[in-house]
């Protein structure tokens, strides 16, 4: 295991990349901490605050640098490569253990993962972490007969502290409580569960509090009530549209990308044009690679093992939440249990199919090696693809960084991602609204300040929805001051003095529209 472990860290820093994720959600995650430096111990109704507060001191001595956070994250994934060393050595303790560690842990997904300054990995961290803790409590003797005598108990609290850590990094650590409670109750361990459901209400009631007391409540909870939650047009949910959510998430799930990501045989990233990362096997094959997946996850349940019921609890979760979101990303804290689980159903159907054919056995042999140099295939291909960004994104950065070095400090640009264009070109930018009329859309950016538009040709499905036939039909409002091509990328100056002048006129000739102050 020993080998494993190191051989699993070497290929995360072989592979590191050192640029900018093309995830707003890590430049948000940075900010925060940015803020929590700055005394706000909650800097988000959204976020859950550990993630920002572990990067806090980070920035305290190297300021906004991105690669030392990045480093912190990959810290968190040797964590997370130690803690499923141990869950691996008390299921297959044999030498095949380690080389099941190491295509588990390596998988692109997490590796991909431990290079960016998201919460996926820390949170798989503190997961394993819990999984961990948990696994040992049941497979030791009883403990106390009472609640009480069970909230004595330090393993408890060691786990309940996982647990915790897990909620305050992703929101959805709270269903891998309530998975542990249903798995101690089928254990016979009734009043242990009651004592780490008291336990874990303790330690998770401050972001719960906040939480309730925070006006709207937490924005995740209006995100997922809504049937699409960039198109507030399209409503809220209703049982029908609920079960069209399931169905569209499993099929996104089960038939497209636990396949593929179980079974790399195609190599994929985030960075793979959409030739290469929307490739997916039929449908067919999808299920027969399934197939084990799902035996290994019903054996799991018969033993009462951990990893199947938090694989479970996690994919159910995933299933409930907006399909526009459903991707590999939701995966990566589960991908190596994925795995874990796929390789037992196999192991299951080799077992049964060795006591009539003892050499089928070598079929358990032959896949681990495989899969090991599918692994370092795909992370050869890895570390190639993300030498630099794809052409959209290329354009996109050399915009934002000519923006730095070129627009005036008071500049307001209009960007889809306005968190990249404060972090990347220190300007101030807000995001365009998603509005139809030409009109209402330049109103909006009067109203927001807006000196400047980036159009970029990002694949975000509103920019060419409202942003980019807004600026056509309004043209003479917008000025062209850099453009880069394949594919077109431009900064566009805003003619604000221009359009309140045409807005007046429409008012003056008895338009409807009023003076956009």
């Amino acid at each position: 295991m020993g080998v494993a472990f190191v051989l699993a860290i070497l290929a995360s820093a072989l592979t590191f990349d050192p640029k900018l994720y093309i995830n707003g959600d890590n430049v948000d995650y940075m900010f925060l901490a940015r803020d929590f430096r700055g005394g706000d111990l909650w800097p988000s109704n959204k976020y859950p605050p550990l993630f920002p507060a572990l990067l806090a001191p980070i920035q305290l001595i190297f300021g906004l640098s991105l690669i030392p956070q990045k480093v912190l994250v990959g810290l968190f994934y040797a964590g997370s490569v130690w803690f499923l060393s141990r869950l691996v050595t008390r299921r297959w303790p044999e030498a095949r253990g380690a080389l099941l560690l190491w295509v588990a842990i390596t998988l692109v997904p997490v590796v991909e993962y431990s290079h960016y300054v998201m919460s996926e990995v820390p949170y798989l961290f503190f997961l394993l972490g819990a999984l961990d803790a948990a696994d040992r409590i049941l497979r030791s003797p009883a403990g106390p007969e009472s609640v009480a005598g069970a909230l004595r108990d330090r393993r408890l609290w060691v786990l309940a502290l996982w647990l915790a850590a897990s909620f305050y990094t992703r929101t959805v650590g709270l269903a891998v409580v309530g998975a542990l409670v249903l798995l101690f109750m089928i254990a016979g361990r009734a009043r242990l569960a009651l004592a780490l459901c008291a336990a874990c209400a303790v330690l998770m009631l401050p972001w719960a509090v906040r939480s309730a007391l925070t006006p709207g409540g937490n924005p995740y909870f209006e995100q997922w009530r809504r049937v699409n939650p960039y198109y507030p047009e399209y409503g809220y949910l209703t049982p029908s549209w609920m079960w069209k959510r399931i169905c569209e998430n499993g099929k996104v799930y089960f038939l497209e990308e636990i396949p593929v990501t179980v079974a790399p045989i195609f190599y994929r990233s985030t960075y793979s044009g959409h030739g290469v990362r929307d490739a997916y096997y039929p449908w067919g094959v999808s299920l027969l690679v399934l197939a084990p997946l799902v035996a290994g996850a019903v054996r799991g349940w018969l033993r009462r093992d951990v990893v199947a019921v938090a694989v479970t609890t996690l994919l159910l979760g995933s299933c409930l939440w907006p399909p526009i979101w459903a991707s590999t990303r939701f995966l990566v804290p589960m991908v190596p249990l994925l795995y874990l689980l796929w390789y037992a159903g196999i192991e299951a159907g080799t077992e049964a199919l060795a006591r009539r054919h003892p050499s089928a056995r070598t079929i358990l042999s032959v896949l681990l090696v495989l899969w090991t140099i599918l692994g370092v295939k795909n992370l050869a291909l890895y570390a190639v693809e993300t030498r630099e960004y794809p052409a959209e994104w290329k354009n996109y950065f050399a915009a934002l960084e000519w923006s730095r070095d070129h627009l005036p400090a008071d500049a307001v640009v209009i960007d889809r991602k306005p968190n990249f264009v404060e972090f990347v070109a220190g300007r101030e930018s807000r995001m365009f609204p998603r509005q139809a009329d030409p009109d209402l859309m330049l109103d909006a950016f009067m109203e927001r300040g807006a000196t400047h538009v980036i159009l970029a040709s990002l694949p975000y499905d509103d920019i060419f929805r409202y942003l980019e036939p807004t600026l056509k039909a309004r043209s003479t409002e917008f000025e062209p001051v850099q453009v880069w091509n394949a594919p077109p990328t431009y900064v566009l100056r805003f003619r604000g003095e221009s359009w309140r002048a045409a807005r007046n006129r429409d008012r003056g000739t008895g338009g409807q529209p009023a003076e956009v102050p």
